[in-house]
C-alpha cells in the first residue's frame, strides 16, 4: 500500500466521521428542540399539569383571564371544566420564592379541617 493510497483512506475515515457527528448534533438538537416546553405568552401558558397515567394527565392552562382544566389522553383533550375571576387569578400566580403557590396555605388549612373532620367521626 503506497502512502497515497493510504493518505487517500485516511481522508475518506475523517470525511466519514465528521459527516456522522454533523448528523449526530444535527439529530440531537433536533430532538431536543421536540422535547423543550412551549414557551408561555402573554394570553395562553401552562399553569401547571399532574400525570395520572401513561400518556394521561390533567392539566390547568391559563387562557386570558380564565383557567382551563384540560383531561388529556393520547386519543383526546377533554375540557373538564373553567375557573374564572379572581379564583382564576389566584391559581395562575406564580409560585413565591419559597416555591409555594399563594394557594398552598389554603390547602394546608383545608387538608387540616379534613383531618378534624375525620377525628370526630365524620361530623364537622
Amino acid at each position: 500500500m503506497s502512502s497515497v493510497s493510504l493518505g487517500l483512506e485516511l481522508a475518506k475515515y475523517l470525511i466519514f466521521t465528521i459527516l456522522v457527528l454533523f448528523l449526530a448534533v444535527l439529530a440531537t438538537r433536533l430532538w431536543v428542540r421536540r422535547l423543550r416546553p412551549v414557551r408561555a405568552g402573554a394570553y395562553l401558558g401552562l399553569v401547571e399539569g399532574l400525570a395520572l397515567g401513561p400518556k394521561q394527565g390533567v392539566y390547568l392552562v391559563r387562557a386570558a383571564d380564565q383557567v382551563l382544566v384540560l383531561g388529556v389522553t393520547e386519543a383526546s383533550i377533554t375540557l373538564l371544566g373553567t375557573i374564572s375571576g379572581a379564583a382564576a387569578d389566584l391559581v395562575a400566580a406564580p409560585p413565591d420564592s419559597e416555591g409555594q403557590s399563594p394557594l398552598s396555605g389554603w390547602l394546608e388549612r383545608g387538608q387540616e379541617w379534613i383531618e378534624r373532620i375525620r377525628k370526630r367521626g365524620g361530623r364537622p
